[in-house]
């Protein structure tokens, strides 16, 4: 086993960080929802995005096209699996 692999394994016993994998999932769902309690019409907003999102995920190889396009453009290197990893 790696040294980081090690350290996360000898890490995660300890109180404080128990106690942060448990806090941690809570102060982010509870930030979103004071984040859109922010918002004046957030269900409204919710409600008209609804629709857009089946036609989003069909074109998603189109959008990844677009967007490695203009990402290498901006002279960024992009590189792309040429397999799926195997599940962990």
């Amino acid at each position: 086993m790696n040294p980081f692999r090690q350290r996360i394994r000898q890490s995660i016993p300890t109180k404080p960080c128990k106690l942060h994998w448990i806090t941690t999932p809570k102060r982010r769902v509870q930030g979103r929802i004071t984040a859109f309690a922010s918002l004046p019409d957030w269900q409204a907003r919710r409600q008209s995005a609804t629709p857009s999102a089946p036609r989003s995920c069909g074109h998603l190889d189109e959008y990844l096209a677009q967007f490695t396009a203009k990402v290498e453009e901006n002279g960024i290197i992009v590189h792309r699996a040429t397999r799926m990893p195997p599940k962990l």
